[in-house]
């Protein structure tokens, strides 16, 4: 894995050979933070944008983001080079692998290059994603879910989106398999089906599919307390207490 990681560096000098002396090489400072929170800068990443060739050093928080406002279409970046492992240089990577993929229609894999332990990590990410084999008999599983009306669905518009995302009957197929103690729809994109009228159609679709098991669709605020039993707490009130001064309290 060291000649492979030098072989990358080779390689990305041997482009700024290459390349003809007028054309333009750019240097994108993606982020150009550490692992400390701040509004100004974004987790550990540069992309060297060349004629032929884009190629990301390291993948830190917000890096997809990043690329998007730098205006490089995310789906194009396949190629990425990792200084080392430390979580700041690759919490960003699961993203950058994942949505250009499924959102944005990418078609050359990501080719991810760097030190010795990298094998081992992409192992370990392609693990924490495959979601039906590690979901069997947990207490709570989160799917998302998308649905339209009978119409929508035969619009060649949505084929895109319904076919990347859970359908109702996947779900229920998925938490038959799962036997969760609760299952909870979130990330739901739904299409001229709206508010609370909506969720009991996509919940009526996966009953009809199968699913007789604990199901909710989930709210933003929502809380599960997950005990002996499964508790699930309504969205706090709107109305939030100023934050002003050590004393404040909720």
């Amino acid at each position: 894995m060291i000649r492979r990681r030098a072989a990358a560096i080779v390689f990305a000098q041997s482009l700024f050979l290459l390349c003809p002396l007028e054309a333009q090489i750019k240097l994108h400072l993606i982020g150009t933070g550490g692992p400390e929170l701040t509004p100004a800068r974004a987790g550990a990443a540069t992309l060297i944008e060349t004629p032929t060739a884009l190629l990301l050093f390291d993948a830190g928080r917000g890096v997809l983001d990043g690329i998007y406002r730098s205006r490089v279409r995310p789906q194009d970046v396949t190629r990425v080079y990792l200084t080392h492992l430390q979580n700041d240089h690759i919490e960003g990577l699961p993203t950058l692998w994942l949505t250009p993929w499924f959102l944005l229609g990418r078609q050359i894999p990501l080719e991810i290059w760097g030190p010795p332990g990298t094998s081992n990590m992409i192992d370990g990410m392609r693990r924490m994603y495959a979601h039906a084999a590690v979901a069997k008999g947990v207490d709570v599983i989160a799917s998302n879910v998308a649905a339209a009306t009978p119409e929508m669905e035969k619009t060649p518009v949505l084929a895109p989106i319904l076919g990347k995302l859970m359908r109702p009957a996947q779900a229920a197929a998925l938490f038959r398999a799962a036997a969760p103690r609760m299952a909870v729809y979130s990330h739901a994109v739904k299409k001229h089906l709206p508010g609370s009228p909506g969720d009991q159609v996509i919940v009526n679709r996966t009953r009809a599919a199968g699913y007789s098991g604990p199901l909710i669709m989930g709210l933003d605020g929502m809380t599960l307390l997950v005990g002996a039993s499964i508790e699930v707490v309504a969205p706090y009130p709107a109305s939030l207490p100023d934050f002003d001064w050590p004393d404040a309290k909720f």
